[in-house]
């Protein structure tokens, strides 16, 4: 055999040369084997190039798929040309001189092993690793397990006041505060969260947080369980959960992500600090006041932080990039003003770092928006859904003095005295003493600190809407931004800067600030527990009688008007089976609710007749007023046509609603769906919310199939019989269909808003989801 200057080429591994030995193949190789070995050199670089997508290897992917090049048609044919006329061997007479498939095959396995699992690191007799467990004794002496479990005596301790037993607020929910409990199911926040018209009460268009649809999968998984079917509330019990361990869980996450501004040598510092960030500022506000997003914030900001610190470094990896991406989704879902500090953070890492730096710190600050889908284009709409969250909203004047905020005490229920919490912020002052470079932890958190002091000393002054949207009162003071929501990354700076600064210190001092730490932390969680949570909050319990939880759940789907008369007028919300927002955030735009203001009115006063009746046609099915409303307006309505009374619950007093039509066939209650021939009506089984449905329906000539809901929801539904969409018609209250005679398939279905756009956001959640899983060592996702 002659050795030439091409089939040393043809033999290297380098791209270029890998296709020029795939075109040697395809020059030398009979015609007749031709197609064959095209086709297979096309399908190998497409399967190993997905393969190591697979595996996180882009880079090698691409050069996989760039095999594929060899496949030139021209070029090809041209060295079969000058080839010709050449001796030719037989395969097997020079098989050792290729590499065998079996050890490529083996060689393959390997590489795919190594980017999957790391490899196991050799017991060293003569150094002990100081993050090794060794036994039951290290493990219950462990600086996490003591921050943990010293949180879950403070939420015990702290907690006594709240109404109802530990156990039954994780069966039934909480409520009170920011707090709206429901009978809300894991469907029930999923079709809030993606349906054009959603919401509770006869609903609408208007935006959903983000967060009901993450709230959905762990309700989803709670459901089931075994003994799940007897939880009143299968959201209300993990909102509940998450109430009582946001704390332990807030300690942990602190604990584990301050790692990466201490050494291996400073676990307990990193246990009092994880102490301190579960104790210390918002953390016991935002559990004694109910506030949702922040309790989440608790336990996710310290980790997304962190991953911006390390994305800062050399030793960051793409992999970090894309988890810190989803980290920041998530807090954005529940605390959306905190996204925009992590957005601001990355970008400032993208000013100040360097070129790798540079790529990874944009990854999340583009991506962690950009997977929040469609709720982006309702902060273009409204700018205010950018400022609050579930639960961090401030209902009425705020009262706390700009001082206090600055000393991290928001005010209100679980609010530390503000000389507790001074402790903490003169360490962090102390700790920019330390000598830095400009560039680092200390000077990006005082960055942090700064930028989170502002913006919690403006947002008692930034309006958000007017009270008055939801509450009816002209007078009533407005919703502004929660002060809160920035004391969290305020305390968080300063703990950071505390910590940084302690890190240099060295002997006896070092040892003195150990000791100060935990003894800070210490002070704070018992103080926390000595002045409790206070008694804002209470268990939940449904007000509605039995018979009317039943009628709302089952094929009827009809709703209960709750009044509660005041001294400027009668204020009244109506309570289905569809739910909102598991907290307040800013008010709801009632505007469907209120057509509902004249017939309650009406009712109250004596003064129309039909009030009864016209609820009824709205698929109210039950009545409840206040007793505090007194026995003149009981009295009207035991005489109001249509209403008979109950027995009254829990500060209500009940009437039940007659059903419309005099047909034998009609319901005996109102029903959200009915099918109707003049004064008779027949129900429509409703199996899913705001009318949805999927049933079997029987008309007769000149049926009409009426849903009791707003007009305006018809723009977002599609009624169909037998797969033929039906057009409501133009000159009725409600939306009504025609619907032909005969035995049909009737399905009623809630379209989901910006379909394509979920679809894309769903596809792009899986992608991130998979690059942010860590395959291999650190060494080997850094060279990726």
């Amino acid at each position: 055999l002659r050795s030439v200057a091409a089939l040393g080429l043809a033999t290297a591994t380098t791209g270029a040369r890998r296709r020029a030995a795939r075109r040697v193949a395809l020059a030398r190789a009979p015609w007749w084997q031709v197609p064959f070995l095209a086709l297979w050199v096309l399908l190998s670089s497409v399967a190993a190039g997905v393969g190591l997508l697979l595996l996180k290897r882009p880079r090698a992917a691409v050069a996989a798929f760039a095999d594929a090049g060899s496949l030139d048609p021209f070029r090809v044919v041209a060295a079969r040309h000058r080839t010709r006329g050449g001796r030719q061997l037989r395969h097997r007479d020079i098989d050792t001189l290729f590499v065998p498939a079996s050890a490529i095959v083996r060689r393959s396995l390997d590489r795919a092993h190594e980017a999957v699992i790391a490899p196991s690191r050799l017991p060293d007799e003569h150094v002990r690793d100081p993050e090794a467990s060794s036994g039951l004794g290290r493990l219950l002496v462990h600086p996490a397990l003591l921050a943990v479990l010293a949180s879950v005596a403070v939420v015990v301790a702290a907690g006594r006041d709240i109404g109802g037993g530990l156990v039954s607020r994780f069966g039934s929910g909480v409520t009170g505060g920011e707090l709206v409990t429901t009978r809300a199911t894991s469907s029930t926040l999923w079709h809030a969260a993606f349906d054009g018209w959603h919401g509770a009460g006869l609903g609408g268009d208007g935006p959903a947080s983000p967060s009901l649809a993450l709230l959905a999968l762990p309700t989803w998984v709670l459901e089931q369980l075994p003994g799940a079917g007897d939880l009143t509330s299968s959201a209300g019990a993990v909102v509940g959960a998450l109430l009582v361990l946001a704390l332990p869980l807030a300690a942990l996450s602190a604990y584990v992500s301050s790692r990466v501004i201490t050494s291996s040598r400073s676990r307990p510092v990193r246990g009092a600090v994880a102490l301190l960030w579960a104790t210390t500022g918002a953390a016991g506000a935002a559990v004694a006041q109910g506030r949702l997003g922040a309790l989440v914030a608790l336990v996710l900001l310290p980790p997304v932080l962190a991953g911006v610190v390390m994305l800062a470094r050399p030793t960051g990896t793409a992999t970090g990039a894309f988890a810190t991406s989803l980290g920041a989704a998530a807090l954005g879902a529940f605390a959306p003003p905190l996204l925009v500090l992590v957005v601001l953070a990355c970008v400032g890492v993208a000013v100040v770092g360097d070129n790798g730096a540079r790529a990874r710190a944009l990854v999340p600050a583009v991506l962690g928006p950009l997977l929040l889908g469609p709720w982006l284009a309702d902060v273009v709409d409204d700018w205010a859904l950018a400022a609050t969250g579930p639960g961090l909203s401030q209902w009425g004047t705020a009262s706390t003095e700009p001082l206090a905020l600055a000393l991290l005490h928001p005010g209100g229920a679980g609010s530390l005295p503000w000389w507790v919490s001074a402790v903490v912020v003169a360490a962090g002052l102390v700790g920019l003493l330390a000598p830095r470079r400009v560039r680092s932890v200390a000077t990006g958190a005082a960055l942090l600190g700064l930028v989170s002091l502002a913006a919690a000393l403006f947002a008692p002054r930034l309006e958000l809407a007017p009270t008055g949207l939801a509450s009816g009162l002209a007078s009533a003071p407005p919703v502004t931004a929660w002060s809160g929501t920035f004391i969290l990354p305020l305390t968080l700076a300063l703990l950071a800067m505390a910590v940084v600064g302690a890190e240099t210190l060295r002997g006896r001092l070092r040892t003195a600030s150990t000791v100060g730490f935990v003894l800070v932390g210490l002070a704070t969680a018992g103080a926390l527990g000595w002045f409790g949570f206070g008694e804002v909050l209470r268990t939940w319990s449904d007000e509605r009688p039995a018979v009317a939880v039943e009628q709302a759940d089952n094929d009827l789907a009809n709703r209960t008007l709750f009044v509660d008369p005041g001294t400027t007028g009668a204020a009244y919300r109506i309570v289905g089976r569809e739910s909102s927002s598991l907290a307040r955030s800013l008010p709801r735009d009632l505007e469907h609710d209120a057509a509902l203001a004249d017939d309650v009115a009406g009712l109250l006063d004596g003064t129309q007749v039909s009030a009864g009746p016209r609820l009824a046609q709205r698929a109210v099915g039950f009545v409840a007023v206040a007793e505090s409303a007194g026995e003149d307006v009981a009295r009207r309505l035991d005489s109001a046509p249509g209403l008979s009374r109950l027995a009254s619950r829990d500060g209500y007093a009940f009437w039940r609603v007659a059903a419309l039509g005099a047909s034998p066939e009609r319901a005996v209650a109102p029903t959200r769906l009915s099918l109707v021939t003049g004064t008779d009506r027949a129900p429509v089984a409703t199996t899913g919310e705001h009318g949805a449905t999927e049933t079997t329906v029987t008309a007769r000539d000149g049926d009409l199939l009426v849903v009791a809901e707003p007009m305006a929801w018809a723009a977002h539904a599609e009624v169909s019989i037998d797969g033929q969409v039906l057009r409501p018609r133009a000159d009725t209250e409600e939306p009504t269909y025609a619907v032909p005679a005969g035995t049909h398939d009737l399905v009623v279905e809630v379209t989901t808003e910006h379909s394509w756009w979920r679809l894309l956001q769903g596809m792009a959640l899986a992608i991130v989801g998979f690059l942010a899983i860590p395959f291999g060592t650190r060494s080997f996702r850094s060279k990726r």
